[in-house]
């Protein structure tokens, strides 16, 4: 099991501490954050020296959008709401250069701005991450199709897009939301392709023993929150304890 976290501010250096603290992976989201793509090179470039591998979720499942990031050398891509075979197969074809796929070729800062031009082009469509994201129950029906696509390399399941999708809004842990969820897992571990689930902290162990490989957990926001919380409730403690 790799572990990774989410990164949604635009800050290098929450960027960098997040990629140092010890996760396997970081995603940086574009999707439901502010990124934009002159944002996501400066962070990029933060976490260049770190062990985490970036990832980038892009808004859509666009070509004009997966080529942007893969060109700012950040080596995964995580594509959401896929819902069908042939939206499986633009997304693969976005991140793959011809003859597979329909990529452009300009890999600027993937390229070290063309200092490792060739070598780059060679390796590219064998070493980029290609992450489908599963969050309706149209794409769970079609999971079996999705995953004959060649090139997904995780098929990471978003459970709270998915609860709204089941009719049990927010209810991630209801029965048939994880009904849902299973039915995926088993049919991407008969597929040998990897999955992905963001998690709670709580439920790690559960969906990690259900067969997920890559889980995400928290993010940025969620662990600053929780530091400043727990500052209050110490000074709470604190004024209690003083019967002030």
């Amino acid at each position: 099991m790799t572990l990774g976290t989410w990164v949604t501010t635009g800050s290098a250096d929450v960027a960098e501490v997040m990629a140092l603290a010890g996760f396997d992976w970081i995603i940086f989201d574009m999707e439901h954050g502010p990124l934009d793509v002159s944002t996501m090179q400066t962070l990029a470039q933060a976490v260049s020296a770190a062990p985490a591998l970036p990832v980038a979720r892009v808004p859509a499942n666009d070509p004009a959008h997966v080529k942007r990031v893969l060109d700012l050398g950040i080596p995964g891509v995580m594509i959401p709401y896929v819902n069908t075979r042939e939206e499986a197969l633009q997304a693969v074809a976005s991140a793959k250069y011809p003859p597979i796929g329909i990529r452009g070729v300009a890999p600027r800062r993937a390229s070290l701005y063309g200092l490792e031009w060739d070598e780059y082009l060679k390796k590219a469509n064998d070493q980029v991450l290609v992450v489908i994201q599963v969050e309706t129950v149209q794409a769970v029906k079609n999971v079996e199709d999705i995953l004959k696509v060649e090139g997904i390399d995780v098929l990471f399941v978003g459970p709270l897009d998915l609860s709204f999708s089941a009719g049990f809004p927010a209810q991630t842990t209801h029965p048939e939301v994880q009904s849902l969820i299973k039915t995926v897992v088993k049919a991407a571990e008969n597929a040998g392709i990897k999955t992905g689930i963001h998690s709670s902290l709580g439920q790690l162990r559960h969906y990690a023993e259900m067969g997920f490989k890559f889980i995400a957990t928290g993010g940025d926001t969620d662990f600053l929150l929780d530091g400043a919380k727990q500052a209050i409730a110490a000074k709470n403690e604190a004024i209690r304890g003083l019967g002030v």
